[in-house]
């Protein structure tokens, strides 16, 4: 059992050094290629709630909040106009919880937005509701999978694997 957590714990430090490694060697070659003036790593890092909190856009990009953002320089200036607004956007509860329910609705319920953006300006706009359905289908296939995958691992009393599963 002992040897069976040691390859485990092994595999997973592997598949986590690969994916640093990867992420490294894509980021020099976007250097090299000047393709991004900064590294991967996220320069940003308050954007996501400035976006996330904002009520009026339902938690999606405002040109509004990019404007204003964008006005500072990136670093430390840009970070605490960011944070102000987070602040501001903290303050009504009872707003914050419609939008984290309208959110939850949105992200269990709604569909994949990815057709739209692929597909909503080419002469094969009208297959987006077949590659909606079909996405539904792939969705609740997955699902499915995973719950037979978890029983499955529960009925072996196979908790290893359950964790496996559950983790990627």
């Amino acid at each position: 059992m002992r040897s069976e957590r040691k390859q485990w714990i092994k595999k997973v430090l592997g598949v986590l050094a690969v994916y640093l490694i990867l992420q490294q060697i894509v980021t020099f070659g976007y250097a090299v290629a000047r393709i991004a003036p900064y590294p991967l790593p996220n320069n940003e890092p308050y954007w996501k709630f400035v976006t996330g909190l904002n009520v009026s856009t339902n938690g999606k990009f405002s040109k509004a909040d990019n404007e204003y953002v964008h006005q500072f320089p990136l670093g430390e200036e840009r970070n605490q106009a960011e944070l102000q607004l987070i602040k501001e956007r903290l303050q009504n509860k009872s707003e914050l919880l419609k939008l984290f329910s309208s959110k939850f609705d949105e992200m269990w319920g709604g569909g994949d937005m990815s057709t739209f953006w692929s597909m909503d300006n080419t002469a094969q706009k009208s297959w987006r509701i077949y590659f909606d359905g079909a996405e539904r289908i792939m969705y609740l296939f997955a699902i499915g999978l995973s719950c037979v995958s978890v029983a499955y691992s529960i009925r072996s009393n196979n908790y290893a694997h359950f964790f496996s599963c559950s983790l990627f």
